[in-house]
């Protein structure tokens, strides 16, 4: 699992960019928006060399969507605890596509941890380390979890209201 997080490499806002374009092309005016989320959207942050995108929509995904993105060789993959629907495209996978209502808090909770982590240098660091602490264990489900418990901690420092924290569905 080690090498699954690689350094961060200087072509992914390219990537993005690109991938944004074909997304935005297949879903028409309903597309309103499209961000650069997790940790390829952050200079310097080492990643899975998987690029994160962030698809807002003013309502619920619709079947035209769906093939739309079908389309584009999207496959849906999970629902995630905050409410976005995710898919992936790519063997290996090269890109998540994460889709949710503009406005909604699904919306907003991977751009305040994206933007909080764009702002202080020193979390990018305690970041990183983490990370690639967690990889060398090879331990997956570990991975996940403690990524979590920093992101968490982050968000409640970041928005101490709780507006960002993880709401149970």
């Amino acid at each position: 699992m080690e090498r699954l997080v690689v350094p961060y490499d200087a072509r992914w806002p390219e990537l993005f960019a690109g991938e944004a374009a074909r997304v935005r092309d297949a879903l028409g005016p309903r597309c309103l928006g499209v961000e650069h989320i997790g940790s390829t959207a952050v200079p310097g942050l080492p990643s899975k060399p998987v690029v994160d995108l962030l698809v807002g929509l003013p309502d619920a995904l619709t079947r035209d969507d769906a093939r739309a993105l079908k389309g584009l060789g999207y496959r849906r993959l999970r629902v995630r605890r905050d409410g976005r629907l995710v898919f992936r495209r790519g063997t290996p996978r090269a890109y998540s596509l994460h889709v949710a209502e503009v406005g909604t808090w699904a919306w907003h909770r991977p751009l305040g941890f994206r933007d909080l982590l764009r702002r202080r240098p020193e979390e990018v660091e305690r970041y990183a380390a983490l990370k690639l602490e967690l990889a060398r264990t090879g331990d997956l489900p570990a991975y996940v979890e403690g990524k979590a418990a920093f992101i968490e901690s982050a968000l409640r420092e970041a928005a101490p209201d709780g507006a960002l924290a993880i709401r149970k569905r």
